[in-house]
C-alpha cells in the first residue's frame, strides 16, 4: 500500500528558543508535490501534556482560523521523529529586530509601512467571523515586539508566533494563573501589568514601543519590571518618561511624533482604533521621505543564521498527526457572571470572596440541619425511632387547601397550643343512614362541534437594508452570511456581514462590516497594507 504521509527534507536551523527549534524544510506530500515550509519543532523533553504543547495547538488552531496576508499560513500540526512540531509557510527574511539592529538599518518611511501593516493584521485577528452568526473572534496577539515580525525579501510582512494569543470567545487548551505576567514587559501596555483582560488596543501599544524603538535605534523601554510596574500606576511619571525619549529624536516630522504619542498613550482608550491606525500609516508612508518597504528590501541584505540542529539534513516522514479543530463555541450564561480577576488587588478581592462564600455556606448547613433535628424530634414515635420509608405512605396527589394538624400535635411551625374543644366528652350518636335513592337517568345532550379560531394574519415581514459599496484596489469583494453570499457593491440586509476581499495578484484579506438600515457603508481595500477599511 502506498503510504502518503507526508515527508520533509530538513536544510538547517533557522534558530533555537527555550521550547525547541525552527527548522527551514522541503515538504513532500501526495502526487509528489513539494514547497518549502518553516517547522516549529518542540524539544523532545516536553510533556506530552504539557504548557508547551497546548500552546502550539492554540497557535495552530488560531492561525488556521485567519486569512491575511500579513499573518502567517499554517499547514499542519505533526509528530517528527518523536517531537511535535508546526509546519507552517516559510517567509525568506529577517525578523524585524534584526533589520533594525544593522549597519543599514531600515527607515522610517518602510517601518511605519510594516506597522500599518501588522495594525491591518491586528484587526483581521480582532474582527475575524466566529462562524455563521457572524460574531467577532476577538483574538489579541499579546506578544507583539520586532523579534516576532518577519520582514521578507520581497517586502512581505508577517506577524508571529501567536502561541499565548488569548480571545474570551474561544477556549484554549494552555491555562495560565490568574495574577501570571504574560509577555514581554519592554513592550507590554501599562495596563498589562494591572489586569489580563483582552484588548486590541494593548497590542496597538506595543506597535507603539516598536515603532519608537524603530526611530531611536534602541529599546525604548529599556527598563526593570519594577520600573515599568510603577510606570503603570503613575500615569504622569510615565507620561514624563515617554516624553524625554521622543525628545531625543532629532528634527522627526510632527505627523510622526504625534502618531507615537498617540500609540503610547498611558489610558488603552484613548488610544487610536485599528483602522484609523491603519489610514494614518498609508498617509504617513506617502508623506515621508527615504525608502519604501521594498526598495528598502531591495538593497538589504539579509543575513542567515547559522545555528547547529538535531535534525539538520535529515528526511523524516510525519508519524501522526494532530488536528486543529476549531476551538469550541462558549457556553451563552445568562445572569451574573464571575468578574475577571485583576491583578494583585483581583487575587485578594478573589480569595476574600472565597472565604465569605465558603461561611455563608456553612452556616446554611447549620440552620438546615438544626431544623431538621427539630422537626423529626416532635414528629417521632415515642421511642425516638423514625420510620422507614417503606411506612410512609406518600398520597397520589396532594389534597387541595390548608390541612389542618393532627389532634394532640403541636405544628413546629406555628407553635400555639392545641385549641380546646368545647363539646361534651363521649360517645356521640349517628344519626340513621335515608334509605337508598335510584337516581333518574338524564339523557345527555350532544356536544356542539368545536368552532375553530379564524387564523390570524401573519404580521408583515419588514426588511431592513443597506447598501455595501467598494472603492480602492480590491478586483472583488465578496460578503456572506450564513448561505447568503453577495458579491459587491450590493444592496444586503441590515446588520453584520463577512467579507473577502481579492486583490491583484491573488492576495486575499478577510473581515467584518455592519450595515446599518437606510444607510450605503463603503469598504476602501488598499493592497500596500492588504486591509479594507470603512470610509
Amino acid at each position: 500500500m502506498e503510504d502518503h504521509r507526508r515527508s520533509f527534507t530538513v536544510e538547517r536551523c533557522l534558530g533555537r528558543g527555550g521550547f525547541g527549534e525552527v527548522y527551514l524544510a522541503e515538504m513532500s506530500g501526495r502526487g509528489g508535490l513539494s514547497t518549502s515550509v518553516a517547522l516549529k519543532v518542540l524539544r523532545r523533553d516536553l510533556a506530552p501534556d504539557g504548557a508547551a504543547i497546548q500552546r502550539l495547538r492554540d497557535e495552530g488552531r488560531h492561525l488556521a482560523r485567519l486569512d491575511h496576508p500579513s499573518i502567517l499560513r499554517v499547514h499542519d500540526l505533526v509528530v517528527l521523529d518523536g517531537r511535535v512540531a508546526l509546519v507552517t509557510e516559510y517567509v525568506a527574511g529577517e525578523d524585524l529586530e534584526g533589520c533594525l539592529r544593522s549597519v543599514d538599518r531600515i527607515g522610517a518611511r518602510a517601518l511605519v509601512e510594516v506597522i500599518g501593516r501588522i495594525a491591518s493584521a491586528l484587526e483581521a485577528a480582532w474582527s475575524a467571523p466566529l462562524g455563521e452568526g457572524g460574531r467577532p473572534l476577538r483574538l489579541a496577539h499579546r506578544d507583539i515586539k520586532p523579534s516576532n515580525i518577519r520582514i521578507g525579501r520581497y517586502g512581505e510582512v508577517k506577524l508571529l508566533d501567536f502561541g499565548i494569543a488569548r480571545s474570551d470567545e474561544v477556549t484554549r487548551e494552555a491555562r495560565t494563573q490568574t495574577d501570571m505576567m504574560i509577555g514581554s514587559p519592554p513592550y507590554m501596555a501599562p495596563e498589562r501589568f494591572l489586569d489580563n483582560d483582552v484588548r486590541l488596543s494593548s497590542d496597538l501599544y506595543s506597535l507603539g514601543a516598536t515603532l519608537l524603538e524603530g526611530l531611536l535605534g534602541r529599546r525604548a523601554f529599556d527598563l526593570p519590571v519594577t520600573m515599568l510596574a510603577a510606570h503603570a500606576v503613575d500615569a504622569s511619571r510615565y507620561r514624563a518618561y515617554v516624553d524625554a525619549r521622543i525628545a531625543e529624536l532629532s528634527d522627526p516630522p510632527a505627523a510622526l511624533v504625534e502618531l507615537v504619542r498617540a500609540l503610547l498613550q498611558h489610558d488603552p482608550s484613548t488610544r487610536p482604533a485599528a483602522p484609523d491606525l491603519v489610514r494614518a500609516c498609508e498617509d504617513l508612508v506617502d508623506a515621508l521621505p527615504g525608502l519604501t518597504l521594498v526598495e528598502w528590501c531591495r538593497a538589504h541584505p539579509f543575513t542567515q543564521t547559522m545555528v547547529r540542529g538535531e535534525l539538520d539534513g535529515r528526511l523524516v516522514t510525519a508519524e501522526g498527526t494532530f488536528d486543529l479543530p476549531a476551538p469550541p463555541l462558549p457556553k451563552v450564561v445568562t445572569g451574573s457572571t464571575l468578574p475577571r480577576a485583576r491583578g494583585w488587588l483581583g487575587v485578594a478581592l478573589g480569595s476574600l470572596s472565597v472565604v465569605s462564600a465558603s461561611a455563608v455556606v456553612v452556616l446554611v448547613l447549620v440552620v438546615v440541619a438544626g431544623l431538621a433535628a427539630v422537626r423529626f424530634g416532635r414528629l417521632g414515635t415515642g421511642s425516638g425511632d423514625v420510620p422507614s420509608p417503606s411506612t410512609i405512605a406518600v398520597p397520589a396527589s396532594p389534597a387541595p387547601g390548608p390541612v389542618a394538624p393532627a389532634p394532640g400535635v403541636v405544628d413546629p411551625g406555628v407553635g400555639l397550643p392545641e385549641p380546646v374543644d368545647p363539646r361534651p366528652s363521649g360517645p356521640t350518636p349517628r344519626p340513621p343512614a335515608p334509605p337508598p335513592t335510584r337516581p333518574t337517568p338524564v339523557e345527555a345532550s350532544p356536544a356542539p362541534p368545536p368552532v375553530a379560531p379564524a387564523p390570524a394574519a401573519p404580521p408583515p415581514v419588514v426588511r431592513s437594508l443597506g447598501r455595501v459599496g467598494v472603492s480602492g484596489e480590491a478586483e472583488s469583494l465578496t460578503l456572506v452570511r450564513g448561505s447568503t453570499r453577495v458579491v459587491a457593491p450590493a444592496e444586503v440586509e441590515a446588520g453584520a456581514w463577512s467579507f473577502t476581499a481579492v486583490f491583484p495578484g491573488g492576495r486575499t484579506t478577510s473581515g467584518t462590516v455592519q450595515v446599518p438600515p437606510g444607510a450605503t457603508v463603503t469598504l476602501h481595500c488598499g493592497a500596500r497594507m492588504g486591509s479594507c477599511l470603512t470610509r
